[in-house]
């Protein structure tokens, strides 16, 4: 038992000793990024901006949105810029290839999952060193920030998935993370969008995702399409209710106009019976209520009623309703 501890020990070791980490290349001096672009060594385009903000010619304006796994997918989808309109989510390990950790990447951590790549999983040495003892004495966010100004310290999202859930990066402490967020239209769980494109074909979980994207985006429109309908029915009801109510209270109008003119004794009021009419002034008998005892918290524990007679003008009684 003790020897199959320590060689399972000694494997866990081995593999956080050889956990990989990005390789740290210089910025290429490309006429691209005066045009927002960012051509990475192994060819990929990176847009500088994050979704969200506006590249003005010489750095990024406006703040990164934060957005739903699938709305990022379907945004992409739309995206057209410098001429292109291929322009993806990431894969993780390309998203990944970003990080970098100004005082070296924790070799002696890593994450729970194995992160895939064009060669089969790989596990990664994350975060930069002290993240895990709230030691931040580095250069946030984690990425070249001469090459992508402004950038969100905090998620991006990639389109590589994990069973339900889809791989991120947060830049806040270079860390990958393939349990952050469901893909499906329900889930709550947002992060920023940094797009890329390449020349060869977009990998197959890229096209995988667009359907997802796609379902979840038909699944919302149905819903928005339901709620709209509901709304508008409603606001039908509320205007059919409120010409109805003015109807009605013209109508009313009408007969306390009429009640007014022709009122006599024994006519029932909206305060009670009128017993004597002269003139302009009317005589109704109506109930006068008084609290005769009261709880500790001033509510009345008994009323007495006394019929009482109080004289009116013409112009002041109402009919019931």
């Amino acid at each position: 038992m003790l020897k199959a501890f320590l060689s399972l020990l000694f494997s866990l070791l081995l593999t956080n000793a050889h956990a990989q980490v990005p390789s740290v290349s210089p910025p290429p001096n490309d006429a691209s990024m005066e045009k927002g672009l960012w051509k990475a060594p192994s060819g990929a385009i990176w847009m500088r901006c994050s979704l969200g903000q506006a590249w003005d010619g010489n750095t990024c304006t406006g703040t990164p949105t934060n957005v739903a796994w699938w709305r990022a997918v379907a945004a992409a989808a739309e995206v057209r810029f410098d001429g292109k309109k291929d322009w993806r989510l990431p894969t993780i390990w390309e998203l990944w290839s970003l990080a970098h950790c100004s005082n070296g990447f924790d070799t002696s951590s890593s994450p729970p999952d194995l992160m895939p790549t064009p060669t089969g999983p790989v596990r990664v040495a994350a975060p930069c060193n002290g993240s895990r003892f709230n030691q931040a004495n580095f250069a946030r966010p984690t990425l070249d920030q001469a090459s992508f100004p402004a950038s969100y310290t905090g998620n991006y999202w990639s389109s590589t998935p994990n069973g339900v859930k889809r791989w991120m990066v947060d830049f806040g402490r270079a860390y990958p993370d393939g349990t952050y967020g469901n893909a499906w239209e329900g889930a709550s769980a947002t992060a920023a969008v940094r797009l890329v494109r390449t020349d060869d074909p977009a990998p197959s979980e890229w096209m995988s995702a667009l359907e997802l994207a796609g379902k979840s985006a038909s699944a919302v429109r149905v819903r928005e399409q339901a709620a709209a309908q509901a709304e508008a029915e409603r606001r039908a009801q509320a205007e059919r209710d409120r010409v109805a109510a003015a109807r009605d209270e013209a109508e009313y109008d009408r007969r306390t106009s009429l009640f007014r003119k022709q009122v006599k004794e024994g006519d029932d009021t909206t305060l009670g019976i009128v017993v004597e009419v002269k003139g302009q002034l009317i005589k109704v008998q109506t109930i006068d209520s008084q609290c005769t005892q009261r709880d500790y918290k001033g509510n009345c524990l008994n009323w007495m009623t006394t019929p009482v007679e109080k004289w009116m003008k013409r112009s002041e009684i109402r009919p019931p309703r």
